[in-house]
């Protein structure tokens, strides 16, 4: 047979229409190939800083993450934690806030971590009784990170700690809280929060943890809670109890629900979506969860508060020794079990 030129006007429009037949699907396979292009990659990060900034308002203050560095406070003071790192972006250096857990390190005993939303945390130091440093000018304490967000980042950036040398202030003679119906109050949360969440007996709340509640109020009450509620759950005081038991004991106490806990759960369709955050994310998220709520508010009378005038003599946070978070376990939530 007579081969064909590929002049022939019948085999160029042949050629032609399996062309243009291929060309439609083009583009869906090209798609596929966007899997991997460029603009998907984790992005650059090639610098880590601490960022510290007063609670109350003022400048911030980065600390290169490196090997030995330390950040220096006073005791009773209190910051704001997060991590921001530096970026390449079209060749140039452009600062980023990194996405990271920060959670207590060593020395917990001298530090309370509390969440804020987003990756920042209210780190607040605690008062130092006198010769606890042991001769030494400070006490130190760590928060620990590690950078949860997808990122190209060295390894040694990844995780780490950032230490605090915390220095005593000079102690005030204690002043007379006996009458002041604002600290009574505040000791009566405080009390009852411990109670609820580390089944401490009565009146076994630190001085630091009352003031917080006498200086902020409700917001002081949750971040107390928040706190109790991560020292539980380090030191396993919850292991052994079914989930439900837990969910319905805090309904009880941290909101004041009656009934016992399938009674509760019948009430209230929200119940079992509490038990899968407690699976899913841990008591101190539940905790926070629940406190957030105004029905917490409520049950503890904390707007009572906003009534009660703050003496800043008594507000002073450098009096009250601290309570060791030694880790120990108790046997037996009160009130846990399932009723």
């Amino acid at each position: 047979m007579k081969s064909r030129s590929l002049t022939d006007p019948a085999l160029i429009a042949l050629l032609a229409a399996v062309l243009v037949t291929s060309l439609g699907v083009l583009p869906a396979f090209a798609q596929t190939m966007q899997i991997d292009r460029p603009d998907d990659a984790p992005e650059k990060i090639i610098s880590l800083k601490a960022r510290v900034t007063p609670y109350d308002g003022g400048p911030s203050t980065d600390y290169e993450i490196q090997p030995g560095v330390t950040v220096e406070l006073d005791d009773g003071e209190r910051i704001r934690l997060r991590m921001v790192g530096t970026a390449i972006v079209d060749g140039r250096g452009v600062e980023r806030e990194i996405q990271t857990r920060l959670e207590t390190g060593a020395g917990s005993r001298w530090i309370d971590v509390a969440p804020e939303g987003g990756s920042s945390v209210v780190v607040a130091t605690k008062p130092i009784p006198p010769g606890a440093a042991g001769g030494a000018e400070s006490v130190s304490a760590q928060v620990a990170f590690t950078v949860t967000g997808n990122y190209d980042i060295r390894q040694n950036l990844q995780t780490g700690r950032v230490t605090f040398h915390i220095y005593p202030r000079q102690t005030a003679s204690a002043p007379d809280v006996s009458q002041d119906e604002r600290w009574q109050r505040s000791q009566e949360v405080a009390d009852s929060l411990v109670a609820i969440l580390l089944d401490q007996a009565p009146d076994e709340a630190a001085d630091y943890q009352v003031q917080r509640i006498y200086r902020q109020g409700q917001d002081g009450a949750r971040q107390v809670a928040i706190v109790l509620a991560q020292q539980a759950q380090r030191s396993g005081a919850t292991r052994g109890w079914q989930p439900t038991q837990i969910v319905g004991h805090l309904y009880r106490e941290l909101l004041g629900r009656t009934g016992s806990d399938g009674e509760l759960a019948q009430q209230d369709p929200g119940f079992y979506n509490n038990v899968r955050l407690y699976q899913d994310n841990g008591y101190s998220v539940l905790v926070q969860t629940m406190v957030d709520a105004d029905e917490f508010v409520r049950h503890h009378e904390l707007r009572s508060l906003e009534n009660l005038p703050v003496n800043p003599d008594v507000a002073s946070p450098n009096e009250a020794p601290t309570v060791p978070d030694d880790g120990a376990r108790r046997t037996r939530p009160r009130g846990w079990g399932g009723r």
